[in-house]
């Protein structure tokens, strides 16, 4: 969209505009901006989620994939809301497709490790434990629970 600038003349105060040789010139007015982007399905979805609206954030993330099968982001966050709904298999699936579409997803790491140990699947969990402990940095959100975690499952798999 074409942003419109326009000039704006006024007559002076106290003279007739017929009589003034050139009227004074003030600064234009603002252009039209275009109306900001609608959310993403993706946007909507993560607000759904965390307002507990597991429904709508599960049908938000699958019009995020509906657009781009390769949204890694998409994978992973249709995988939490499917495991918070019961749904195991197919969010342990999601989260593996996340992994598929970009292997250092950090968040994908953490949520299929947590996935994995909750159904006892304590070697698999493992390997996507340390897999975020060596993608994470010092600090990173989650961070110190993983690493609590694996020193409970696997102690000398903890790196130092």
């Amino acid at each position: 969209m074409a942003a419109i600038a326009w000039t704006v003349y006024v007559r002076p105060p106290g003279r007739d505009y017929l009589a003034s040789p050139v009227p004074r010139q003030i600064t234009p007015l603002p252009s039209i901006t275009p109306a900001p982007p609608a959310p993403s399905p993706l946007a909507l979805g993560l607000e759904a989620a965390q307002r507990g609206s597991l429904a709508d954030a599960e049908r938000l993330f699958r019009e995020a994939l509906a657009r781009d099968e390769r949204d890694a982001e998409a994978w992973n966050s249709l995988g939490v809301v499917l495991i918070r709904q019961g749904e195991r298999a197919r969010g342990i699936d999601a989260l593996h497709t996340a992994l598929r579409l970009e292997p250092t997803h950090l968040e994908a790491h953490r949520n299929l490790g947590v996935a994995l140990d909750r159904q006892g699947r304590r070697g698999e969990a493992i390997v996507h434990y340390e897999r975020f402990l060596s993608l994470s940095p010092a600090g990173y959100p989650g961070r110190d629970e993983v690493r609590r975690r694996l020193l409970e499952i696997a102690p000398e798999r903890v790196p130092a």
